[in-house]
């Protein structure tokens, strides 16, 4: 998606709660527990908020906002290690598995 869609008092009101802790990853979870509603309506939100081009779906569940300041819905992921984290929870990924992976350590 490449444009924005507008977004009513009432959602705008529910994504600023959402955002007020100003979480990087935002997940049904977050939006359930932080507005009280089952996961259900949780996933309902994100997924028009997501469509209106307000979040950027990482995968099922999982988002991340889209900067005010954007042009498009379509963005860089700014921080991809706390998205890894998200994404591979509860795995880990660090710099070290990063540099022996693509094999950039003599060791």
């Amino acid at each position: 998606m490449s444009g924005f869609a507008g977004i009513g008092k009432v959602g705008r009101e529910k994504l600023s709660k959402v955002l007020a802790n100003n979480p990087r990853v935002i997940t049904v979870h977050t939006v359930s527990e932080t507005l009280s509603i089952s996961t259900k309506e949780a996933s309902r939100n994100l997924s028009r908020w997501q469509k209106n081009g307000w979040l950027f779906r990482l995968k099922r569940g999982v988002y991340i906002p889209v900067p005010l300041d954007s042009e498009t819905s379509d963005i860089v992921i700014d921080e991809p290690f706390v998205v890894a984290e998200a994404i591979y929870h509860p795995g880990y990924i660090g710099g070290f598995s990063a540099v022996k992976h693509w094999d950039l350590s003599n060791r």
